[in-house]
């Protein structure tokens, strides 16, 4: 065996931090020979006679398969870009429940519409104040994700408390429009 062979089957891959400790992993290799078919060609056969394939499979994406069961791991950048992308749809949530509770005309219409305008405006509230509260539950998860980034950590504190923000506003105006629809519907004079 020569020297780069040696040296090939005791490469280690760098260190790995899974769960609790350090784990060093030697690449496995394996060594097939080739066989000589009848059929090809006598440029490929002077090679392959002496040459022996060497498989190495990629043991990085295998660890970190086997870590999560299927596919890759959503780093803290991740979380953090998926609480940033909330936080805009939170935005148009919020402009959707400030305009459900916003009222015209109020003598226009019966007591029946604002009756079947209550779920209607509870729904809103429900839809609008639970996208700002997961979009700061998830950037909540980019602020202890590991390995922890300083700046990354101070965005989605930034983030977090914009959603909570814009989540408190939702409940107030959600709650305020089922409010007036629940006053409209005992107390108009509106058309039948």
């Amino acid at each position: 065996m020569g020297r780069s062979a040696q040296s090939d089957s005791r490469r280690r891959q760098p260190d790995r931090y899974l769960g609790h400790r350090k784990i060093f992993r030697k690449t496995p290799s394996i060594s097939i020979p080739e066989t000589r078919s009848s059929s090809s060609s006598a440029s490929a056969s002077s090679e392959s006679d002496s040459a022996a394939v060497i498989f190495r499979p990629n043991t990085t994406e295998l660890a970190g398969k086997r870590s999560r069961g299927h596919g890759r791991r959503i780093t803290g950048g991740g979380w953090l870009g998926i609480g940033f992308g909330l936080m805009i749809l939170a935005v148009f949530t919020s402009s959707w429940a400030w305009w459900a509770g916003f009222d015209l005309a109020v003598g226009q219409h019966s007591p029946a519409y604002y009756k079947e305008q209550i779920p209607l405006r509870q729904t809103v509230m429900a839809v609008s104040v639970s996208v700002p509260a997961l979009a700061g539950l998830v950037a909540g998860f980019s602020v202890f994700a590991r390995p922890r980034n300083a700046l990354r950590s101070i965005a989605g504190v930034l983030v977090v408390v914009i959603c909570l923000a814009a989540a408190v506003l939702c409940w107030l105006l959600g709650t305020e429009a089922v409010r007036r629809a629940t006053h409209w519907a005992e107390h108009t004079t509106g058309l039948t």
